[in-house]
């Protein structure tokens, strides 16, 4: 855990720095927005990086945003990484 942690906060900073416009499930689900708002805001996104945890399979909020992701891609065509 806390590996991915270390990766994702450093991938956060790097695109962050390269002024690239990030959502973070963590972030922006703690700053209020609710559940249906993210999955619009993934929705809106051209590139999805997707980093796996061993426990993402056990968070109802994670699987639904890998569905919208997934979703997404085979409407829209977007880029998962």
């Amino acid at each position: 855990a806390d590996i991915g942690r270390k990766l994702v906060s450093h991938l956060h900073s790097v695109l962050l720095q390269a002024q690239v416009k990030t959502l973070m499930k963590e972030e922006n689900l703690q700053e209020g927005m609710e559940l249906e708002e993210h999955m619009r805001a993934i929705a809106a996104t051209k590139i999805a990086i997707i980093v796996f945890s061993k426990s993402y399979t056990e968070s109802t909020c994670c699987l639904f945003q890998l569905e919208k992701i997934i979703e997404c891609f085979e409407t829209f065509g977007q880029i998962i990484l």
